[in-house]
């Protein structure tokens, strides 16, 4: 889409969300939220306005030759081989 719709002034970017802390966070099953914690590199989930955030960049002046991107808002989870937590 990036590369159809460009010549026509449009930019298509993705934002990749990770864990986001919501309230759900608070009726999670005994260690569960602690695990995922744990395998965060930066040891804190995203929040709605981190999400917010980064959309609000892309669509900014900021980012105006930017297209066809991929914005992983995760704490660092993707750029790990495993979890901090595996027995790879």
């Amino acid at each position: 889409m990036a590369v159809e719709l460009g010549p026509h002034g449009i930019r298509v970017n993705e934002v990749i969300a990770g864990y986001i802390r919501t309230e759900r966070w608070d009726v999670l099953a005994e260690g569960v939220a602690e695990r995922r914690h744990r395998n965060i590199p930066l040891r804190a989930e995203a929040s709605g306005s981190d999400i917010a955030d980064a959309v609000l960049f892309l669509a900014s002046d900021a980012a105006a030759r930017i297209n066809g991107a991929r914005l992983v808002v995760d704490g660092g989870s993707l750029a790990q081989l495993y979890p901090a937590d595996c027995d790879a």
